[in-house]
């Protein structure tokens, strides 16, 4: 695929455009958390809401214009995280990684296929 570009960043894939990509996507990955802990045995699911409530990311929002809303989870939303995760000063992108090193899988960000926000407003799908 010549429009993209693969690196492997602590045994995660990172699978990027090469151009064209956005701008917010990039800006959200690069937002950084200042402190998060994810308790072994939460599900999946849950981890979702965690994550779009998060005090960095909801700001994030705010300043862009976004809907926050509740990430989308697919695949296995019911089966419990395997151990604990404990991040500090970690970009959104290292603590989603961290997430799939622990989960399996992948996670992918994507403008919601809905986008039926008001007043023009983006809503941004993760899909974990």
């Amino acid at each position: 695929m010549p429009n993209y570009e693969w690196s492997e960043v602590r045994g995660v894939i990172r699978f990027m455009p090469k151009q064209g990509r956005s701008t917010v996507f990039k800006e959200l990955l690069n937002v950084r958390i200042e402190t998060v802990t994810i308790e072994t045995g939460v599900l999946i699911k849950v981890i979702r809401m965690e994550l779009a409530f998060l005090t960095e990311i909801a700001e994030f929002y705010e300043r862009n214009k976004l809907v926050r809303k509740q990430f989308f989870v697919v695949g296995n939303s019911h089966k419990p995280l395997r151990q604990t995760i404990e991040m500090k000063n970690c970009t959104f992108e290292e603590l989603l990684n961290e997430i799939v090193r622990v989960k399996g899988g992948g996670w992918l960000l994507r403008y919601s296929k809905q986008d039926t926000a008001s007043e023009g407003a983006r809503v941004i799908d993760l899909v974990l």
